[in-house]
């Protein structure tokens, strides 16, 4: 998979740039025929078909999804248990102002992540440490082209190890930590929604008043 694809999930600092990807050949397909849409709101209810939202207008919204549509985890302060293969994450504010932690499962198999910097200055600092602390990065289980950030280019890519803390670009492997912020995690599903608690941005696409839904990134507030 191209990682100029995958760029999607990082365009709102990982809010949406890169989930449209399994389902990008529909996107095309559809746009020519259907209005294009983005939401954000909280979940308010759900079925196996699809969910319903409350924007910030307090307006609701029912969106449709199926099998083609793409859901990801926002990850906020993420945690990896390497030997459990799981990735801890903050959850709701506790009534003692402590953060609930929620784990999920990594995906099974070989892991890709795709990064980003912020800048040529950034991506130079970084790239000359010992070890290469990323952040605003996605992790996948579906293979990402290859991508060394050379020239112009702010965008790395290639296979994860998380028990050895590597990144393979190539024939070339990179000692790294994955940071705490703009993490996000593909491979998740509508089961994931947790109603009056997990917010949502949604792109899809719109005929009418009914809302189809492409890519899901979601969070718990």
């Amino acid at each position: 998979m191209h990682c100029s694809n995958l760029l999607q999930l990082l365009r709102l600092t990982i809010p949406l740039v890169a989930i449209c990807v399994a389902s990008s050949s529909r996107c095309c397909a559809q746009e020519s025929q259907a209005a294009r849409f983005e939401l954000k709101g909280t979940v308010v209810s759900k079925t196996k078909y699809g969910f319903e939202i409350m924007t910030a207008e307090k307006t609701r919204i029912s969106i449709t999804s199926d099998d083609a549509t793409e859901f990801a985890l926002r990850m906020n302060n993420p945690w990896f248990q390497k030997e459990y293969r799981k990735v801890g994450v903050d959850g709701k504010k506790l009534p003692d102002g402590t953060r609930e932690r929620i784990t999920y499962d990594l995906p099974k198999g070989q892991l890709y992540l795709l990064a980003q910097f912020r800048s040529p200055e950034q991506r130079d600092r970084l790239m000359a440490a010992s070890s290469l602390r990323i952040n605003n990065y996605l992790i996948s289980d579906l293979p990402i082209e290859d991508a060394m950030p050379e020239g112009n280019s702010l965008v790395i890519a290639g296979k994860l190890d998380l028990e050895t803390s590597q990144l393979q670009v190539g024939d070339q492997k990179l000692p790294i930590t994955l940071g705490l912020r703009g993490a996000t995690l593909r491979g998740r599903s509508i089961a994931d929604l947790i109603p009056n608690e997990t917010v949502v941005f949604v792109s899809g696409s719109r005929n009418a008043n009914a809302y189809q839904a492409d890519t899901v990134l979601f969070s718990i507030r």
